[in-house]
């Protein structure tokens, strides 16, 4: 199956059993109103754009048998949620972007619920942008960072839900940290990065 320029509307499950999809420029859209899987049994599943518009009211669409799903292109969020997991991953290709397109900006309706992560590779500065939350509520996060050379590098965020008091006595935070005098009772984001790059400069804004 090719993608060509044309948009694939599901409202069901997307099964690829052969691994033959080439996505091409195409855009697949779900838009079901239950539970939708995407599944790819033998390896990842690669779109070039992405649509979710499930109105599912929680759990929208999940990735089955452990296999990531890559977004080489553009994610559009629309209606509805992507739950996922440390081993059902939705990766964001360097050159992908993200269209928060929920109906009047109430983007509280359509984001990913689990870790969520983007593709550096590139020595210029970027920002990208991690639409992240849990079933609580949104609470996305934007990281803009400088790495020390174009090799594709990966940075994962999550938002939890808790307390994050134990963070001030963390034996992993450094030095300057550990006498934070405020911190959430409500929730933490964790954002990491993989192997690849070193970074030359970075920050982070967070939303709550």
């Amino acid at each position: 199956l090719r993608g060509g320029t044309y948009t694939i509307e599901l409202k069901g499950n997307w099964l690829n059993n052969t691994d033959s999809f080439d996505p091409q420029t195409g855009t697949v859209k779900l838009s079901g109103g239950g539970v939708q899987q995407i599944q790819n049994t033998s390896n990842s599943e690669s779109f070039y754009t992405l649509e979710i518009e499930n109105t599912h009211p929680s759990s929208g669409i999940t990735i089955a048998n452990g296999n990531a799903v890559n977004v080489t292109n553009e994610l559009i969020l629309t209606d509805g949620y992507i739950l996922t997991s440390a081993s059902k991953q939705l990766i964001m290709g360097a050159n992908a972007t993200i269209d928060l397109n929920a109906a009047g900006g109430l983007q509280d309706n359509s984001y990913v619920k689990g870790p969520f992560i983007n593709t550096v590779a590139t020595t210029s500065q970027v920002t990208k942008v991690f639409p992240i939350g849990t079933a609580a509520g949104y609470h996305n996060a934007e990281v803009t960072v400088t790495l020390d050379a174009a090799t594709s590098t990966q940075f994962t965020a999550q938002y939890n839900d808790g307390d994050a008091m134990f963070l001030n006595s963390s034996s992993s935070l450094p030095d300057t940290l550990k006498d934070i005098a405020n911190v959430s009772n409500q929730g933490y984001w964790n954002i990491s990065k993989g192997s690849g790059a070193g970074v030359t400069n970075a920050s982070v804004e967070l939303f709550y």
